[in-house]
C-alpha cells in the first residue's frame, strides 16, 4: 500500500451481540484517491483499533511500514497520533535506556538546580525552583496549553496560590486538580521550597506562583545536561517509590498470582505519587527490570501492555 486511505460512515445500528444490544458502525474505506481498497488493504484497516466516536473527516490511515499508523481529530478537537508497536517499543526501550542513565546522574544536576534556586536571573530562579519541586514530588510540570479538557489541569509551573497550603517552616502541601481530572496532592518537607514557595504566595487565590511558560524551564534543564527531559524526573520518582516498596519484600513470589498482587500493590503507590493511575504506573513508568527480584526464572521477563500488544507492527 502506497497510497493514504480514508473513511467515511455510512450508518451505524444496533445489534445483538451474545444477546446483548451493541451500537455497529459500518464505514467505506478508500485511497485518497477515491478508488476501492485491495483485499490486502482492507484486510490490514481491518486490524486497525481505529475509535468510532472521532471526526472521521479527519482520518488519514498511513501505509503499513510507517511509524505513525493513523492520525485524527478527537471529538474536541485534538489531534491523535496511533504509532506502530514497532515504534511504541522503541520508545519504551529508549526512555528506560535514559532513565538508567538519568539515575546514575542526577545528582550533579540536583545541585546546580539547588544553587540556581537562588540565582538573580527570575527566568532561572523560577525554573530550577520548578524542577526541584519536580524532583521531590514527582508531579507534573504542566502548561498554559488549552488541551480542551473538561477540567482545568494544572501542573507545578501553572500552581496557583491558592493550590499552595504552607503548613510549617519547611512543611508545604500542594492540592490542585492535574492531567485527566485527578485530584493531585503532595506533603513537601523541605525549608528551601517552603522559603521560596512562601515568597511567591499571593493573598489573591488565583494569583500564579510562576510567571512565565514551562518551556524556559525546558530550555533551562537542556543547558544543564541536554541528555535529559523533565519527564525523566517523574520516571526516576516512580521507580524510586518501587524500588522501596519491592525491597521491604523478599522474592520471588511463590506463584504468578501472588506475583501480579504485589505488583498491583506497588502500582498502587507509585500511582498515588505521581497523581495518575494503577495502569499508566505499571506500564508507562515502573522499568520492567525492577520487577525481576520478585520472579522466577520460568516465568520469563514481565513485559508492559504495549510490549505484548497485538495489531500492525
Amino acid at each position: 500500500m502506497k497510497n493514504l486511505i480514508t473513511r467515511k460512515l455510512v450508518r451505524e445500528e444496533e445489534r445483538l451481540v451474545n444477546d446483548k444490544p451493541k451500537r455497529i458502525y459500518l464505514y467505506d474505506y478508500r485511497y485518497t484517491t477515491g478508488q476501492t481498497l485491495n483485499s490486502e488493504d482492507a484486510e490490514y484497516v481491518k486490524n486497525l483499533k481505529i475509535p468510532n466516536k472521532i471526526n472521521n473527516d479527519s482520518l488519514v490511515i498511513f501505509p503499513r511500514g510507517n511509524k505513525v499508523l493513523f492520525t485524527y481529530l478527537d471529538t474536541k478537537g485534538r489531534s491523535i497520533r496511533a504509532y506502530s508497536k514497532r515504534e511504541i517499543i522503541k520508545g519504551f526501550e529508549g526512555k528506560y535506556k535514559r532513565l538508567r542513565s538519568f539515575k546514575r546522574n542526577y545528582g550533579p544536576v540536583v545541585e546546580r538546580i539547588i544553587r540556581d534556586i537562588r540565582s538573580p536571573d527570575p527566568r532561572i530562579a523560577q525554573s530550577a525552583l520548578i524542577l526541584y519541586i519536580i524532583y521531590k514530588t514527582g508531579l507534573r510540570i504542566g502548561s498554559n496549553t488549552d488541551t480542551r479538557a473538561d477540567v482545568k489541569a494544572h501542573g507545578i509551573s501553572t500552581l496557583l496560590s491558592k493550590h499552595v497550603k504552607l503548613i510549617a517552616p519547611d512543611k508545604v502541601k500542594l492540592d490542585f486538580i492535574g492531567k485527566k481530572g485527578v485530584r493531585n496532592t503532595a506533603l513537601i518537607k523541605d525549608p528551601l521550597i517552603y522559603n521560596e514557595l512562601r515568597k511567591r504566595k499571593s493573598k489573591q487565590r488565583n494569583a500564579p506562583i510562576f510567571d512565565f511558560s514551562h518551556n524556559i524551564a525546558r530550555k533551562y534543564l537542556q543547558s544543564l545536561d541536554g541528555r535529559y527531559i523533565i519527564k525523566d524526573f517523574r520516571t526516576l520518582k516512580a521507580n524510586q517509590v518501587a524500588e522501596e516498596l519491592i525491597k521491604k519484600r523478599k522474592g520471588p513470589a511463590p506463584n504468578e498470582t501472588t506475583f501480579k498482587k504485589w505488583q498491583l500493590e506497588v502500582a498502587d503507590e507509585v500511582a498515588k505519587e505521581l497523581g495518575n493511575t494503577r495502569s499508566v504506573a505499571l506500564n508507562d513508568y515502573i522499568d520492567p527490570n525492577i520487577w525481576d527480584r520478585w520472579r522466577k526464572p520460568e516465568w520469563g521477563v514481565w513485559k508492559p501492555k504495549r510490549f505484548i500488544m497485538t495489531g500492525e507492527e
